[in-house]
C-alpha cells in the first residue's frame, strides 16, 4: 500500500502513526462517534457492522484485514 511513497514519507508516517492493539470483540468506532483518525489493519480481521436488525443481529457490511 505504501510502496509508492518515498522513504522520507514512510518514515514520517511511522513517526506519526500510533500502533493500537484490539482484542476480539472490541469496538473501535460506533455510529455517531466523531471520526478523528484512520485505522490500518496490519494483522487480523475487522468486521464492519451496520445497524442491528429488529432481532438484534448486526448487519455485516464487510470484513477487512
Amino acid at each position: 500500500m505504501f510502496q509508492e511513497l518515498s522513504l522520507e514519507a514512510r518514515r514520517e508516517m511511522a513517526r506519526v502513526f500510533q500502533p493500537k492493539r484490539a482484542l476480539r470483540g472490541t469496538s473501535l468506532y460506533a455510529l455517531g462517534d466523531r471520526a478523528d483518525g484512520v485505522y490500518l489493519v496490519r494483522e487480523g480481521l475487522v468486521w464492519l457492522e451496520g445497524p442491528r436488525s429488529a432481532e438484534g443481529e448486526p448487519a455485516t457490511l464487510g470484513v477487512v484485514g
